[in-house]
Parts: C-alpha cells; structure tokens; sequence
C-alpha cells in the first residue's frame, strides 16, 4: 500500500511530496520541471519516492475584513491562482497562469497579485488582458504570484 507521507509547499515556492510504501514505487507522467528522488529504508522494509515542483495551483485566500483587494469589496474568501515565479519571467508566469486561471473557472483572470514588482514594471500594467498589482499585504506570498478577481 502506498501512504502519503509528506506534502508541503516551501517558502520558495516549491512543492514537496513523499510518499513511503513496502514494494518500489513506479512514477508516471511527471509534469515539467518535476524533480524525483528514490531511496530504500531496508532496515524498515519501506521504499521512498518524492517529487519536487514548483506549485502552481488553486489556493483559497482569507481576508480579514479590513485588507481584501480593491476589486473586491464585500468578500471574505476568493479562489485563486497560486503561481510559484520559479526563476521565469514574471510575465510568461502571467500568461501561463491566467490560461490555467481559465481552464479552472472558464473565464479569463482580470489581476495578478505579487509582492515585489520586477525591476522596470509599473503597478497596474496590463500584460495579456491582466493587472499586475503589487500589493505587501501577507497573503501574498515572495515568489508568487496570485491571480483571479
């Protein structure tokens, strides 16, 4: 049997699962940039494998009632677009993001959230039909990018 022993995502965007089962364990179809290790504990008869990525997927973000994004007052609660930058530019990141945006909900993003603009980008500037928005508010994230709204 085959047990989830690990999935956390790291402060630098990337995403850590393990997975412990008593025979090897065979790994199909990994997505791109996916990093594998495989190792045996013998003296535990376990066989190990973990995947390393950069997360990029949905995420709920929280608002206290007093911080929420311009675009949207009157929630508490949005579903978004968590995209680790990983290195890429910041606009292909919005690109490939706001298309996964629209694959997840069936409409096209109107802002990406970051916490540091990239050197020369304005606050506001359109790229693909999205806002970019710095914003220092703590949910979002250094090395992502959040999008939706």
């Amino acid at each position: 049997m085959i047990e989830n022993v690990m999935d956390v995502i790291e402060a630098g965007g990337l995403r850590r699962r393990r997975w412990a089962a008593d025979a090897p364990i065979e790994i199909h179809d990994l997505e791109e940039g996916c990093q594998t290790r495989e190792w045996e504990e013998a003296l535990l008869g376990l066989h190990y494998v973990e995947l390393v990525q950069p997360y990029r997927g949905p995420v709920e973000v929280y608002f206290p009632h007093p911080i929420r994004p311009e675009n949207c007052p009157g929630v508490d609660m949005i579903r978004m677009l968590a995209w680790a930058i990983n290195g890429e530019k910041v606009s292909k990141c919005i690109q490939d993001g706001a298309a996964a945006f629209a694959s997840m909900v069936g409409r096209w993003p109107r802002a990406a959230y970051i916490h540091e603009l990239p050197k020369g980008a304005e606050h506001g500037v359109e790229v693909g039909g999205v806002l970019l928005l710095e914003v220092s508010e703590s949910w979002v994230l250094s090395g992502f990018l959040f999008i939706g709204g």
